[in-house]
């Protein structure tokens, strides 16, 4: 955890140092859809917040290919509103609220003019997270992993001068949660898959 603290730190600090060198930085804001498989709940119905900062360097002298950091705050989990008449064992209300710092390592490529296409690996930190049903908050269930390992990638376009926007996928590569019981019923193995849409304004 102290070397996780120390990277903000250095992140923070790096971004004085952006007009004396090629390192360019920027933020970026925008939501998220969301699901967890292994919870038999399909469909991306878990809305949510994102947003944070990051930096790039060139790779390449044309600038084509670009190595970019990020730290940002990103929301997924499950969200479920059916009628459970039919099914006793199935509530009528489900909802996951997962919350993470999210570091991304990204390698960036430009084959056309103003647009780039990103893929990665991300550790992501879980600083919170709430399970709700029916009849309240859940207790007693195994807890989330404190870590995330996911692989994301993505598309951005350059819209006008340093405004952007950026359409992102990402999928956990390990389990978040082991198996557990719910009504009645096994939960297998539980993944984290995320769509992320937001602006970017490059400084």
């Amino acid at each position: 955890m102290k070397n996780f603290f120390l990277l903000l730190l250095l992140f923070s600090l790096s971004f004085h140092s952006f007009s004396q060198s090629r390192i360019k930085g920027g933020v970026r804001a925008g939501g998220t859809a969301s699901q967890i498989s292994g919870d038999d709940l399909s469909g991306f119905h878990k809305l949510g917040g994102y947003a944070g900062v990051f930096a790039n360097i060139p790779l390449s002298q044309n600038e084509n290919w670009k190595f970019q950091m990020e730290l940002n705050f990103i929301m997924k989990g499950s969200n479920m509103y059916v009628s459970g008449l039919n099914n006793p064992n199935i509530g009528r209300k489900y909802t996951l609220n997962l919350f993470y710092l999210e570091v991304p390592f990204l390698f960036k490529f430009m084959p056309f003019r103003n647009f780039d296409i990103e893929l990665g690996p991300t550790f992501n930190i879980l600083f919170g997270y709430r399970e709700s049903n029916e009849a309240g908050k859940i207790v007693g269930r195994p807890a989330f992993k404190f870590y995330e390992f996911s692989i994301l990638g993505g598309i951005s376009y350059t819209i006008k001068e340093k405004w952007g926007i950026s359409l992102r996928y990402s999928n956990s590569i390990i389990p978040v949660r082991k198996p557990t019981w719910v009504y009645d019923r096994r939960v297998n193995n539980q993944f984290n898959s995320t769509f992320a849409l937001s602006a970017t304004y490059q400084f």
